[in-house]
């Protein structure tokens, strides 16, 4: 099979913005909760504010209020619960 040379190019462009879409379109969130427990307390709260967010890469001034209270209910959460993923996790009222 023989590939011209301007189909090189074309294909490694199409090959690079692959990986650069799946590099950035990775949820910081996909951690589970013993991960985010082994992560640094800067970290967590970081991940606990995006969590609050609408769009986890979007984050508000009430969003990084809200944040340590996030991040106190994963510490209290996350140990029993050592699988689960931050991105899966929802908030509920009782």
């Amino acid at each position: 099979m023989k590939i011209s040379r301007n189909a090189v190019p074309a294909i490694l462009v199409t090959l690079l913005l692959g990986g650069v879409t799946t590099a950035c379109g990775s949820d910081p969130l996909s951690v589970t909760c013993e991960e985010y427990l082994q992560k640094p307390a800067a970290e967590q709260l970081d991940l606990a504010t995006r969590w609050s967010a609408a769009y986890h890469d979007q984050v508000t001034a009430l969003d990084r209020i809200a944040g340590p209270g996030y991040r106190s209910k994963f510490l209290e959460y996350c140990p029993a619960h050592p699988d689960d993923e931050l991105k899966e996790l929802q908030l509920s009222f009782h």
